[in-house]
């Protein structure tokens, strides 16, 4: 019941200097995902992300894939690993520290996130910070489109959006943006142009400030 104009949304921000691209901007390993969440619910979409992992390796030989973040689902995912033959491929990095994150995501080649709708499962996305660390970086970001990744992505600009319970769809994306580096760059490169312009904690403070004000004036 409350009027639309009465309603402002302030989103997170990122420090665009600690979170800022490196020199050469590619994995020393090869064709490298990484997926930054806990392992605590499973709209998260790490089960869909390992099991497109040998699609992807069919199409971009030798890609990896590295979690951070740790949770009870660990065990379960490590599981869906083995049975679909990459667990030698999957690597389990645990709670990574805040301060080894930016290396984390200018080591990787494409930040995913398929995460889906799921109330029974534990709700949706908030927003996804993690998005903008990467973007910031100069990542490509591949993430489901749902909860607040809408907003965190702009797709086909700084990232890919795509259904998160179609497998086929999720995989065709990784390897759109691992095979075709022009394709990454450029998405790299305008998500950290957005970051810029949006997203810093000096633009969302002052988008917070002004509503605020606008609060005290009513």
């Amino acid at each position: 019941g409350v009027s639309p104009e009465r309603v402002h949304v302030v989103y997170p921000g990122v420090d665009a200097a600690r979170f800022a691209p490196s020199g050469n901007g590619t994995s020393p390993v090869g064709p490298t995902l990484l997926s930054v969440a806990r392992l605590a619910e499973l709209y998260k979409g790490h089960d869909t992300l390992i099991r497109v992992l040998p699609l992807v390796r069919a199409r971009c030989p030798g890609a990896r894939l590295r979690i951070a973040g740790d949770g009870p689902l660990r065990e379960y995912l490590q599981r869906i690993a083995r049975s679909v033959a990459v667990d030698d491929a999957v690597e389990f990095l645990g709670e990574v520290p805040d301060e080894s994150l930016p290396d984390l995501y200018r080591t990787s080649d494409v930040l995913v996130l398929p995460a889906r709708d799921s109330p029974s499962q534990g709700g949706a996305e908030g927003f996804g910070i993690v998005c903008l660390e990467a973007a910031a970086c100069g990542k490509p970001v591949v993430v489901g489109r749902s909860g607040g990744l809408v907003d965190a992505v702009e797709d086909g600009v700084t990232g890919i959006l795509v259904d998160p319970e179609d497998p086929a769809a999720v995989a065709e994306a990784l390897i759109a943006v691992l095979s075709d580096q022009a394709l990454a760059r450029r998405l790299g490169q305008a998500g950290r142009a957005r970051v810029l312009s949006r997203f810093t904690w000096q633009q969302v403070s002052g988008d917070a400030r002004n509503v605020f004000e606008e609060a005290v004036r009513r």
